[in-house]
């Protein structure tokens, strides 16, 4: 399947044409909370899709400081590189060191990742985990559309490639919305789950059945 982010629009809003009529027909209907903020760009995925770890969370979030933190210059490149697939020396680019921690997704994730990074360090985990969002478009709090829009099929295929690539895949969150969009997680034996998905942090006593298995990954 070919990658839709191609096509992303170079300004906003930032929709993909494919997803434009749908998102724009729900956003007159959204609350202030829920409306799907298209002025920052869109995250389907952070990380390299053919990585051995997949995380599958619902959808980027939203706060005020998210826009100063998307236009820094050096941000957009490292945005773009990750949309493209194009090789990085730190695919999970929230995790690339020349970012400012202090705001925006590089704070959280370092965060949810703190004991992998403590276990391996920055560049293997940013090398060996990917994250693939349910729904790509940020929002403060998510609302599920009436319709899967056209990119998520992208981001479903991904997923699928990284089963049969033998992946290890860990639900953060929406475990019922992937296993609707993607069959194949019903019986694939290498889902594991986190005990509290309001803090998605991956860790042993978070995954406890998962995390000796991304452990073992990442000391490769």
């Amino acid at each position: 399947m070919n990658n839709p982010w191609k096509n992303l629009p170079e300004t906003q809003p930032y929709i993909l044409p494919s997803d434009y009529e749908l998102i724009d027909f729900e956003n007159r209907k959204l609350s202030h909370d829920t409306i799907i903020q298209h002025h920052i760009l869109p995250e389907p995925y952070i990380g390299d899709p053919n990585a051995p770890i997949i995380l599958l969370n619902l959808n980027p979030g939203y706060a005020d400081e998210d826009v100063a933190f998307y236009n820094q210059k050096h941000v957009r490149i490292l945005w773009e590189k990750n949309i493209h697939h194009s090789p990085m020396d730190y695919p999970f680019w929230f995790l690339d060191p020349s970012l400012d921690v202090e705001i925006g997704g590089a704070r959280w994730w370092q965060t949810k990742l703190k004991e992998p990074i403590k276990t391996a360090g920055l560049q293997k985990v940013a090398n060996r985990v990917c994250c693939i969002e349910w729904f790509p478009y940020h929002s403060r709090k998510f609302a599920r559309l009436n319709k899967i829009i056209d990119s998520q099929n992208y981001s479903f295929h991904l997923v699928q490639k990284a089963i049969s690539q033998k992946a290890i895949v860990v639900v953060m969150r929406s475990e019922k919305l992937w296993f609707e969009s993607v069959q194949e997680l019903r019986s694939y034996k290498h889902v594991y789950r986190l005990n509290s998905p309001q803090n998605v942090a991956i860790s042993r006593k978070n995954c406890p059945t998962g995390f000796p298995l991304i452990e073992t990954i990442l000391m490769s």
